[in-house]
């Protein structure tokens, strides 16, 4: 339900500043964890809506960030990256076999625009490298049609192991997927283009190529060479980055939605889904009234 409700004020014909206040207040967060949802349909919903949200025409994300309200949506952005989040994770590991018609390659899609987002804005030198773990995930992806001769392969990989299986990059005859021609192509330049700075030193990983996190456990896929700028003074809200220097109208707008989110939120999980969506649309009112420059 909460996939549905970001995916309907997120197209292309929704103003901007709708969307802007959704991902001002948490939105990446809570649909990265969607996109390892066991549901396929929420998935994949997911993992659209996380494109449109990247995709609208009305913010130019490869642009620097010039004034308080743009540095907190790169921040916003920026949050996916581990060991805070497994959003890298869940996009190479955790749909490479998905059964959602379209689901791998728009997982694929969206990993090539975050990782070529942050390697462009916020490396040194524009040296961004994976894990060899993750390499090794990406050649698989990109040899799938090997032998096949029309762009189309069924390829497995699904190991049985809880997390997407990273350890095992086998194929597995009783998890078949067609992949497009497109999807393998985009494999291909992943590999090419990211391989070629070599992979992530293994220092700070375990055995399954995870960076490790403050608890000493694999948190996410690693990736090393981002360079992310320190948090400016700003109102905080539990999902992430709030918005720098707001004014009353504004905080007491933003802390509405997040009563009204938090409501649906826990709605959702007793499985009253009518109250939770009327519980999110309120957020979303509420949220409307935000004006930030």
């Amino acid at each position: 339900m909460l996939a549905v409700v970001y995916l309907h004020h997120t197209n292309a014909q929704q103003p901007w500043d709708r969307v802007a206040q959704l991902i001002l207040t948490g939105a990446f967060d809570a649909l990265a964890g969607h996109t390892a949802s066991p549901d396929p349909i929420l998935r994949s919903q997911a993992l659209a809506t996380l494109i449109a949200m990247t995709a609208h025409p009305g913010y130019d994300w490869f642009a620097p960030a010039v004034g308080s309200r743009d540095r907190a949506m790169h921040r916003a952005l920026l949050s996916l990256a581990p060991p805070r989040s497994r959003f890298v994770h869940n996009l190479v590991f955790e749909n490479f076999n998905s059964v959602f018609p379209g689901s791998s390659l728009l997982a694929l899609q969206l990993l090539a625009f975050w990782l070529s987002w942050a390697r462009r804005l916020y490396t040194k030198d524009g040296v961004l490298r994976l894990s060899g773990t993750v390499l090794a995930r990406l050649e698989a992806w990109a040899g799938a049609a090997a032998g096949t001769g029309d762009g189309h392969a069924a390829v497995g990989g699904d190991t049985g192991m809880e997390g997407g299986g990273e350890g095992n990059l086998g194929v597995n005859e009783d998890s078949l997927v067609t992949r497009s021609a497109e999807e393998l192509d985009l494999a291909k330049r992943l590999v090419d283009d990211f391989g070629r700075f070599g992979p992530a030193s293994d220092s700070t990983a375990d055995d399954k190529g995870m960076s490790l996190g403050p608890t000493g456990k694999g948190s996410s896929s690693q990736i090393t060479g981002l360079q992310i700028p320190p948090t400016e003074s700003s109102v905080e809200t539990r999902d992430g980055p709030g918005i720098t220097a707001v004014e009353p109208a504004v905080r007491s707008a933003l802390e509405a939605a997040e009563a009204s989110k938090d409501d649906a939120n826990a709605a959702y999980a007793k499985g009253f889904n009518r109250m939770a969506e009327r519980g999110y649309s309120v957020a979303v009112a509420s949220l409307a009234q935000c004006r930030t420059g």
